[in-house]
């Protein structure tokens, strides 16, 4: 008797039996419905090998189930029959990466043989990933116990662990993925394991590999190959200057100074702002959840991503299959999806990876417009990634499609210039230097930091550029200078050279840091127009902002440059300088300050509060921040300096929320939701999670109350201009915040029946009876009776 678990979607009533009956002669277990939606709900509690789906249906049809059942069951084959020859059809299905496409009217045995077909070749592909998965987990298993049984030598000279996970780290943001990360993260164990010998409980390894002797034989090498030795053009394998940067960062004796300033110069770049922007990883942060229930979904998503960097795979894969578990159908299960597909990429599974990237749009399409075009935004990006190029053009068209119809100008421009970079058509498009001028101004800066190296060196890459466009080049240049630096440091001669041409005319002074840095080009005449150009600059002082986010976590920037956590000592420091921020530019009073932070014995705490604000100038400073006082003592009490520029993610909302209101006064609706879509989007992550001052959980509280109320305005002034799908996205983030609001509820109640899904307006009825009875004690919810009666019968019909 076969395993094998078939899922059958028919809604022909003559024919559903039919199939049934001869799968499961055949020997297949077959769970058969005629409702996508009794589909769906059983993908949720069943694993499946197979869905055989009809696309034409009543309600949802058999594709978009089959996004949904798939979004749970990633793996599940699929067999889609239709009686429809629609190009458009078979092109979406094709997308989608279905295993095949039956015709009806079909013979039975010509169906059995496509099921069986589709049946054997799964059980080798899943064979083939199982052993390939497996190799990996057990490489990183070995890998991080060894390095913990080295940890035990009593004075050693490397964290071996630390090792292991900061050169995942490094491995995976330089796209060194599956087989390949394992042998780096092997080889820097046996160098480091070398380099302690007499510390070491065990005699160092023999037999070493010859590719790693390979590598070994460049760790003395700065990492371009110009340091005391100056072996010019030489080139040093990337894999060698991961291994030298991962064992200098995790040396034992640790000092508060960066690599560059214990070091200047001796490692790559890229790769040491890549540790400058990733906290070093705990043992802690690679350990999957002991209970993740506990843990709410957005936990599981920040630690998914901690696992994904350091390349511990197979936990980082748990804890998204745990959030998609909860709910494929929400912000963080569409999250969870893309994340997913990502780990398949850097697992080396590409194909799954691709087939991915097309499903989650289709699944993300029916739980609203705004989370429809973040799917298709990430998947694009992806299938990029993947050399999709075709397809990733046209999923990016999409997501920049919605965003216009929503507005949200700023998402619309980064979806844009990703459109026409893959599509090489940055220099001929009308529109590139509008996006361009719109994402370089202030309050629009994360979106230009998302794509600023890759779109500087695609810039560079056009032969012929409009002097609008060059000046806009220029600015993004200056507002990125590091992301600008990594783009010039891979970049030909040609483009070093237009480079040069661009700072030049606009203005050598301001880009006296590039300039400094194309002075080691390995290119004779970009070394020479350089030393020509830094002739003029020398003494010139950069004039970057300070951006800081609060939402999601604290991170502050100095231009596109993240400041290292362990610059501000303490979390203290951090939180000190964010209560600092959000009074700007208000002073706060000295007294206030100390007995928020440091209650208790008034004196020790005027003390603690001056190191404090002593480390917030040091690690400004240190950052390259030019300002005259950093923090100012006034009569009023301290105050961040007016001198300073600072862009704060919390004001963006504030602002946002501000604009909706006085536009809808002013009877301006659709300007009041484009205000308030660009607030809530801004806003999906809490203020400072894990800072409990009674001044951070206020704030906390008083903006997701304001958050609250703009998605339920948001809801209602969609429903009434017969949004739906939109009023059904923004009620669903309502409840996020108030699970038991009544005004949400009910138009998402009424939403759900409008676009043809009763059965799910009838479960959230029922959701929303157990939040009443849990929270408040209410036997039912009798405001939705007549809304669940045209639920009940339009699911009956």
């Amino acid at each position: 008797m076969s395993s094998f678990r078939i899922l059958l979607l028919e809604d022909d009533d003559n024919l559903r039996p039919v199939l049934a009956d001869v799968l499961e002669e055949e020997g297949f277990i077959v769970d058969a419905c005629e409702s996508s939606d009794t589909a769906i709900n059983l993908a949720r509690e069943q694993d499946y090998d197979l869905m055989v789906a009809d696309i034409r249906m009543d309600g949802l049809d058999g594709l978009a189930a089959l996004s949904h059942v798939q979004s749970y069951r990633p793996g599940v084959d699929a067999l889609v029959v239709s009686g429809y020859a629609d190009a458009e059809q078979a092109e979406r299905a094709s997308r989608l990466g279905l295993g095949a496409v039956l015709m009806k009217p079909f013979q039975l045995d010509v169906f059995l043989h496509k099921v069986n077909s589709l049946l054997k070749a799964r059980t080798h592909k899943i064979g083939v990933r199982r052993a390939f998965e497996s190799l990996l987990k057990t490489s990183y298993w070995s890998s991080r116990q060894l390095a913990r049984f080295l940890d035990k030598s009593e004075q050693k000279r490397y964290s071996f662990s630390d090792l292991v996970d900061i050169t995942g780290l490094l491995c995976t943001e330089m796209n060194l993925l599956g087989s390949q990360l394992e042998k780096v993260r092997s080889a820097a164990l046996a160098a480091a394991w070398q380099q302690s010998q007499k510390y070491c409980l065990l005699e160092a390894p023999t037999d070493i590999p010859d590719e790693f002797q390979d590598w070994f034989a460049y760790l003395g090498e700065w990492w371009n190959g110009k340091g005391p030795k100056e072996c010019r053009g030489q080139e040093i394998p990337l894999e060698s200057r991961i291994i030298v940067t991962a064992l200098a960062a995790s040396l034992a004796t640790q000092t508060e100074e960066t690599l560059e300033e214990k070091w200047p110069g001796r490692f790559d770049p890229a790769l040491v702002a890549i540790l400058d922007q990733n906290m070093a990883l705990s043992e802690d942060s690679t350990a999957a959840p002991a209970s993740p229930n506990e843990v709410s979904s957005d936990s599981l998503l920040n630690l998914a991503g901690t696992l994904l960097r350091s390349g511990d795979f197979h936990h980082a894969s748990e804890a998204l299959q745990e959030v998609i578990r909860r709910g494929a159908e929400s912000r963080e299960g569409v999250s969870a999806l893309i994340m997913l597909a990502r780990l398949k990429q850097r697992s080396g599974l590409f194909e799954e990876a691709k087939q991915m990237a097309f499903r989650t749009p289709e699944l993300a399409q029916a739980f609203g417009p705004a989370l429809a075009a973040h799917a298709f935004l990430q998947s694009g990006k992806l299938l990029m990634d993947l050399s999709e190029r075709t397809h990733a053009g046209t999923t990016l068209r999409k997501a920049l499609a919605i965003y216009e119809d929503l507005g949200l100008e700023a998402q619309a421009a980064e979806c844009g210039l990703l459109a026409n970079m893959v599509e090489a058509t940055l220099g001929d498009s009308e529109d590139t230097h509008r996006w361009l001028e719109l994402l370089l101004s202030p309050q629009h800066r994360t979106h230009a930091a998302n794509l600023a190296e890759p779109l500087i060196e695609a810039l560079l890459s056009e032969g012929k550029m409009t002097d609008p466009l060059a000046k806009s080049l220029a600015r993004l240049c200056l507002a990125n200078p590091y992301a600008a630096g990594a783009a010039l440091g891979s970049a030909s001669r040609v483009q070093q050279e237009r480079a040069l041409e661009l700072f030049e005319r606009a203005g050598a002074q301001k880009f006296h840091r590039l300039i400094a840095n194309l002075v080691e080009s390995p290119h004779e005449s970009v070394r020479r127009g350089a030393r020509a150009l830094s002739a003029g600059t020398s003494g010139a002082k950069d004039a970057l902002p300070l951006n800081v986010r609060t939402l999601g976590g604290f991170t502050a920037e100095i231009g596109d440059h993240q400041i290292p956590d362990r610059a501000w000592k303490t979390k203290k420091v951090k939180y000190l300088l964010a209560r600092l921020i959000d009074a700007y530019p208000k002073p706060v009073n000295e007294d206030l300050l100390i007995e928020e932070f440091w209650p208790g014995d008034m004196e020790k705490g005027r003390r603690s509060l001056y190191t404090a604000t002593s480390s917030i100038r040091s690690a400004l400073r240190k950052a390259g921040l030019e300002s005259s006082e950093y923090v100012e003592k006034t009569l009023g009490g301290l105050v961040l300096s007016s001198d300073i520029a600072i862009h704060y993610d919390l004001l963006s909302l504030k602002e946002a929320l501000v604009g909706a209101k006085n536009s809808e006064k002013t009877g301006n609706i659709q300007e009041a939701m484009v205000g308030y879509r660009k607030a809530i989007l801004i806003g999906e992550k809490p203020y400072l999670p894990g800072c409990y001052y009674d001044w951070a959980l206020g704030l906390r509280d008083s903006t997701e109350q304001e958050l609250l109320e703009a998605c339920v305005r948001l809801t209602e002034i969609s429903f009434v201009n017969e949004r739906h799908h939109e009023a059904i996205e923004f009620a669903r983030r309502a409840l996020t915040y108030d699970s038991a609001n009544e005004t949400a509820t009910g138009l998402l109640l009424e939403s759900l029946v409008e676009v043809g899904r009763p059965a799910e307006a009838y479960r959230e009825f029922q959701n929303f009876n157990e939040v009443l009875k849990k929270e408040l004690g209410v036997a039912d919810a009798t405001t939705f009776v007549e809304v669940r009666r045209r639920a009940v019968e339009a699911a009956r019909r």
